[in-house]
């Protein structure tokens, strides 16, 4: 009988064992079985750290939020709702136009979904900039506050539960 201990891998059936063999969940497998016999025995492997859950958790929470920013958003600078796009090109060429203080033309698409390369006045130009910070503010703000439940959850379960 060995001295070995074992640690549960993050997203994974395989075991760590404590020499640092990665031991795969495989009936056939003799050190798997070995790895059974343990557990039989009464032992408990060593769980994964709360804290890689919550890296984990953070990282797909940010990735949502980034492509969330990058999605669309909406403003009613044309006096209806039209649909913007909020990609980083779209983001700066926007900037560019209001900094230049007199309009354009900027991609947006109507309630049937028809987009146009629509002509804005710098009034116009400057109240889809403000709505598209607005929008991104607000994915950060929800974003920021995911961050926070996800570092004062205590358990995986509740952890893995706070989702974009």
């Amino acid at each position: 009988m060995s001295n070995y201990t074992y640690a549960l891998i993050y997203n994974s059936t395989s075991v760590l064992r404590s020499d640092g063999a990665t031991i795969p969940d495989a009936a056939g497998n003799t050190d798997w079985q070995a790895y059974q016999t343990w557990l039989a025995a009464g032992n408990t492997p060593t769980p994964v750290p709360l804290s890689v859950y919550q890296f984990n958790q953070r990282s797909k929470v940010s990735a949502g939020c980034a492509a969330t920013i990058v999605g669309g958003f909406q403003s009613s600078a044309l006096g209806s709702p039209y649909t913007y796009p909020s990609d980083n090109n779209t983001q700066a060429n926007v900037s560019s136009l209001v900094a230049a203080g007199n309009g354009g033309s900027i991609w947006c698409g109507n309630a049937s979904n028809v987009w146009t390369f629509m002509a804005h006045t710098e009034a116009q130009a400057t109240q889809v900039q403000k709505d598209m910070s607005a929008f991104i503010q607000a994915q950060q703000t929800r974003y920021a506050g995911l961050v926070t439940q996800i570092n004062a959850a205590t358990t995986p379960a509740e952890v893995e539960a706070i989702n974009w």
